[in-house]
């Protein structure tokens, strides 16, 4: 007979404890300290048990709760602990908050239950806050606050150490302040469109543009790769204002684009314009470049070439025409001086017409002098027969 009781107040208590942890739960609690600081306050996993997710909601819907502009927040996790290794745990956040003053208010949270079987998370609340609770089973909040209980809260590592967690006074980088933190990877299946007003940020947390990309530690290996079966990444601006660039690649820059010691180093710059600078960020061409070019093969298109030289009505200078000119300019004409080219530097199609002119120039030169040469040598050849003959009279 007392067996049958002991097994029915057994049965009556455990039948007691299961109801507390599936009824809903709902209250209340302050955090003590100070509003620049967060403190860590832990919360119990009563789905655990049940085999399911906890759902807690904290909030404070008046803004002047607790004294003028203090803030307002309504945050939602869903969490599963691993209490001791058991996997699938998770926990996930929709933070949403007043976005004045006294806006921040969560700073962080974390699985409590690595090394212990605790069933606790610890999320870390803005100090001199009261905040409202609702849950779908119980999750029975403590405070750590230093007054409540005693900071540092002791995650227990086994039964003879802990990791010893105290206040905050910084956010950690993945909570979203306005939005969801999802403990998982995703994937979006569906065809339709996804659209994302806002900015979007890549291995960033505070995006600082419309898409913002940064990778950390990708030594040997690209930090992006925009590819295509057919045609590969189009960039597009709305004006063509030489100040506004379509595409940049610098280096010596932090993840957020800032130049680190020395300054940044620009490697690639496509103007508005059109002008591309390599190695510049000032090309006054289509293509500027600022160093050496090792090419296997230049094509250069250019008009008016200088086959006009051979022309009947071209009048070539005299070489006493051109050695005076030398003497005088220290240089051919039509040819850049060398100052000249180390001001406005140098155009090779030019270059190669004038070039090619003074070829053509000395080719007709040459002509000449060897007309030249062909009279004397027949003249010689004659006044040498004419002695010939005189001498053997």
């Amino acid at each position: 007979m007392k067996q049958l009781i002991r097994t029915l107040l057994t049965g009556l208590l455990l039948l007691s404890v299961i109801s507390t942890a599936i009824a809903q739960q709902s209250g209340n609690f302050f955090v003590n300290g100070d509003l620049d600081k967060f403190y860590p306050v832990t919360f119990f996993d009563g789905g655990w048990a049940n085999l399911a997710a906890t759902e807690l909601q904290i909030g404070r819907s008046d803004v002047h709760q607790d004294a003028s502009n203090r803030g307002s927040l309504i945050a939602s996790f869903r969490y599963h602990v691993t209490n001791w290794g058991h996997g699938s745990n998770f926990i996930d956040a929709d933070i949403r908050q007043f976005t004045g003053a006294n806006s921040k208010m969560i700073s962080g949270w974390k699985d409590g239950t690595a090394a212990n079987g605790s069933y606790r998370i610890i999320i870390w609340l803005r100090g001199n806050t009261t905040y409202t609770y609702r849950s779908n089973y119980a999750v029975n909040p403590l405070v750590y606050d230093g007054v409540q209980n005693p900071l540092p809260y002791k995650e227990l590592i086994g039964t003879t150490s802990s990791i010893d967690h105290s206040y905050k006074t910084s956010l950690d980088p993945t909570v979203n302040i306005y939005g969801m933190s999802y403990a998982n990877t995703a994937y979006f299946n569906g065809s339709a469109n996804n659209y994302f007003a806002g900015k979007v940020g890549i291995g960033v947390t505070n995006p600082t543009f419309a898409f913002h990309s940064a990778a950390y530690n990708n030594t040997g290996v690209a930090a992006a790769l925009l590819w295509g079966d057919r045609y590969g990444a189009a960039v597009g601006i709305s004006d063509d204002t030489s100040s506004y660039y379509a595409f940049h690649v610098v280096s010596n820059v932090d993840s957020m684009g800032r130049g680190k010691a020395g300054g940044t180093k620009s490697l690639l710059y496509v103007r508005g314009d059109g002008n591309v600078g390599i190695g510049t960020l000032s090309p006054q061409a289509k293509l500027a470049v600022n160093g050496d070019i090792f090419s296997k093969r230049v094509k250069v298109i250019q008009t008016g070439w200088p086959d006009y030289v051979f022309q009947p009505d071209y009048r070539l200078p005299s070489l006493l025409e051109l050695e005076e000119y030398v003497k005088a300019n220290r240089h051919l004409p039509d040819v850049p001086s060398a100052v000249e080219v180390e001001k406005n530097g140098l155009d090779l199609g030019e270059t190669d017409k004038r070039l090619l002119q003074k070829i053509e120039e000395l080719t007709l030169y040459l002509i000449e002098h060897q007309k030249t040469i062909r009279a004397l040598q027949e003249k010689n050849a004659a006044l040498e027969a004419r002695v010939q003959t005189l001498e053997k009279k």
